[in-house]
């Protein structure tokens, strides 16, 4: 009976949705997400909406969690379900340092270094053009 699969999805990854389904009916199996952890994106775990697993669909229905995600200790298993037919944990990773596109609204520490030092040269140069007593602060440049 219990043979429906749960879907995970984080909203914003690039995987968007994963189905994965039930230990009783499948060898173990996973989902991987990539996300922004910047972005604090949630998991929400559903069953499919045309599944009547014995397990969650009942009057005494089981509410399925919705996880935040930027929180999760790096390396550790949480437990998200653990059920007679299904028993779902998961475990937060660190991308890697070294990739081709960097994710974020700031700029990088090399851009904000060379802005200091461009402020530091613009307010100089301000300062002799138009024959200034007083040094610029930096929120005048």
């Amino acid at each position: 009976m219990a043979g429906c699969p749960l879907v995970f999805t984080v909203k914003g990854s690039y995987e968007d949705v994963c189905n994965i389904l039930p230990k009783l009916q499948a060898p173990p199996n996973s989902a991987v997400f990539h996300y922004a952890k910047y972005c604090c994106p949630e998991m929400e775990v559903a069953l499919p909406k045309n599944c009547s697993s014995c397990c969650f669909s009942n009057k005494g229905r089981k509410e399925l969690p919705t996880l935040p995600l930027c929180h999760l200790p790096v390396g550790e298993r949480v437990e998200i379900v653990n059920d007679r037919a299904y028993d779902a944990f998961m475990t937060a990773e660190n991308g890697q340092n070294d990739l081709d596109v960097r994710l974020g609204f700031e700029l990088c520490p090399e851009e904000q270094d060379f802005i200091c030092k461009r402020k530091r040269y613009v307010a100089a140069a301000l300062k002799k053009v138009l024959h200034l007593e007083e040094d610029l602060q930096d929120d005048e440049v």
